[in-house]
């Protein structure tokens, strides 16, 4: 596995952005209402931040048939932005200490060696 390297990104770090990015990189290609249904925002909502990331290169739109003869939207992470997405979870995971052995809630912390 290659390592990511931490880095904020403004654009990503956004709550409904991050979240958007996140259902993305699990799920791959992701129909327009299952992404506002899932992430609980209004189609404006959802179509101004998708508008974001796709005009700074990290997703791909794509309209389809749907039922009913109705236009259905599609949403796909570029690699730039799944390599956008995965800095900035990096650089969450090392500001939380996640990566540093930090000890998280629940974790017992590692013994501490005695001095000499």
């Amino acid at each position: 596995m290659t390592r990511v390297e931490p880095r904020f990104d403004e654009l990503v770090h956004g709550a409904v952005r991050l979240r958007v990015c996140s259902m993305l990189a699990r799920l791959g290609s992701t129909e327009f209402a299952l992404l506002r249904d899932s992430l609980k925002v209004s189609d404006p909502t959802l179509s101004k931040h998708l508008k974001h990331l796709e005009q700074a290169g990290y997703l791909q739109l794509a309209k389809g048939p749907g039922l009913a003869g109705r236009t259905r939207t599609w949403a796909e992470l570029t690699a730039k932005g799944q390599a956008a997405f995965d800095g900035h979870v990096a650089f969450l995971r090392e500001v939380i200490g996640l990566d540093a052995g930090i000890p998280q809630p629940g974790e017992s912390p590692q013994p501490r060696p005695s001095p000499k």
